[in-house]
């Protein structure tokens, strides 16, 4: 994106995030990527991982990351239902 704001957000505020989820190969690239020129790694974020689909989670293990959730469905909808009540008053942020 022109303006990485939003994702910079994010990082600076990891220790605040319950989970990531990742929706699209692209996201997951260019979500690490971001975080590596930021100077930082994966050790920096400590909370849990889902992906939608089997892109998203070989794209993670790509930057040598496992998914604690993969959607069943390949669709956002088939997450949001699957993880429902681990994710209830959790904070969320979708990529």
């Amino acid at each position: 994106p022109e303006d990485w704001s939003s994702i910079d957000d994010v990082i600076d505020h990891f220790d605040d995030i319950d989970w990531l989820v990742f929706v699209s190969r692209p996201g997951v690239r260019h979500f690490w990527q971001r975080v590596w020129e930021r100077g930082l790694d994966a050790r920096s974020y400590r909370g849990k991982i889902a992906s939608v689909g089997p892109g998203s989670t070989e794209e993670l293990s790509r930057f040598h990351l496992h998914a604690d959730h993969e959607a069943g469905e390949n669709r956002a909808e088939g997450l949001s239902r699957e993880m429902r009540d681990a994710i209830l008053g959790k904070r969320v942020v979708i990529l």
